[in-house]
């Protein structure tokens, strides 16, 4: 086999960067970065917004973004540590065993994406709670205006994954082929249900540009009526990159409460309860939830069947012998009413008188 000669070259985008000996083969080769030099080949070229991660910030400059080593990386939000690699950050993200919230780099920044369109207009984690024919299944995204889910499909979708999931008391692998199936599935399911509109995001990788010409090459910019350049795609990507763990606890301490909060990043109250019990672990926010819980059995209720006015949640459940939290889930709109009047027997219907007052007023 001849050995190729080697020449000099100069980086021709960074004039700082040091010349190195190629072959001509570099350069007909076709393969990604093999015209750029090897610092440009490096993460601090690729992908400088992780150095955040890393324990020792010098390795910025000696991986590539494929590299497949293990480093020692840190969660930039609660300071965990632990070694993963390279490619493995840059296709998944970092999923902090402490505080991680369980939401996936594609969903947060789909979700970022989306409020900017639609400010509110839209849904996350649809399910049974808002249709009953979703059964088990969760989708990603529900516009109700155009009847559009959109799903947010990352690695496991495209090159198969073998987490294990518990179902009853039995284990079975997640494997390429049925996580392809269950796409399917919930696919059909939905079609048959009246979506008109079922739109799949390519999210293998975690990176900003894959993730935008994925959204772009989609039928969004049609359906949704936007151009590139409408969107902040930098703010999608930051925060994708945050802990809504760390968010959530911020927005607490501003004085927002549970369902302003939930309302704000589209969750359910339950999920919020549950981020305020981990960042109170972590000292990012003092979460007390009998305190939560006594606070709003201690705010105003109005019975909108009798117009009558209650101190506290406590006190209209006395009057008409219902559930204390019954009457709380009704005043958050999660059920119809509580309780019966016990002479004419009709349902009971409440709000909180704060709500009420703005039904009233705006």
């Amino acid at each position: 086999m001849v050995k190729q000669k080697g020449y000099w070259f100069k980086c021709a985008e960074h004039i700082e960067h040091k010349s190195e000996l190629k072959s001509i083969s570099h350069f007909v080769s076709g393969r990604k970065g093999s015209l750029n030099c090897n610092k440009c080949n490096t993460i601090s070229i690729t992908h400088p917004e992780l150095i955040k991660y890393l324990v020792n910030k010098d390795d910025i400059y000696k991986y590539s973004y494929g590299s497949t080593k293990s480093i020692s990386m840190i969660c930039p939000d609660c300071g965990y540590e632990k070694k993963i690699g390279i490619n493995t950050l840059i296709n998944q993200g970092f999923a902090c065993p402490r505080c991680s919230d369980g939401k996936s780099f594609p969903e947060k920044f789909m979700f970022i994406f989306l409020e900017q369109l639609l400010n509110k207009d839209f849904q996350a984690q649809l399910s049974r709670k808002t249709f009953t024919w979703c059964g088990n299944y969760k989708y990603d995204f529900y516009i109700d205006n155009i009847t559009c889910i959109i799903e947010t499909h990352g690695l496991q979708h495209y090159e198969g994954g073998f987490d294990r999931i518990k179902s009853s008391s039995l284990r079975h692998i997640n494997t390429l082929e049925n996580t392809q199936e269950n796409d399917k599935i919930k696919e059909q399911l939905a079609k048959n249900n009246s979506i008109k509109n079922y739109i799949v995001i390519d999210c293998r990788y975690s990176e900003l540009e894959w993730i935008k010409n994925s959204i772009m090459n989609s039928e969004l910019p049609t359906l949704l009526n936007f151009k590139e350049e409408d969107i902040d795609w930098n703010k999608c990507h930051e925060f994708a990159l945050n802990s809504l763990v760390k968010k959530v606890c911020e927005l607490w301490n501003s004085g927002i409460n549970i369902n302003q909060i939930a309302e704000i990043f589209k969750l359910y109250s339950n999920s919020i309860r549950r981020y305020l019990k981990k960042g109170t672990k972590l000292g990012w926010c003092n979460f007390v939830p009998k305190k939560e819980m006594i606070k709003n059995q201690s705010k105003l209720v109005i019975c909108l069947n009798t117009k009558e006015i209650f101190n506290s949640i406590l006190e209209a459940s006395k009057k008409y012998n219902t559930y204390d939290s019954s009457i709380s889930t009704c005043c958050k709109g999660k059920i119809k009413s509580s309780g019966k009047h016990p002479e004419t027997g009709k349902k009971l219907r409440w709000m909180y008188y704060d709500d009420y007052l703005k039904t009233i007023l705006y």
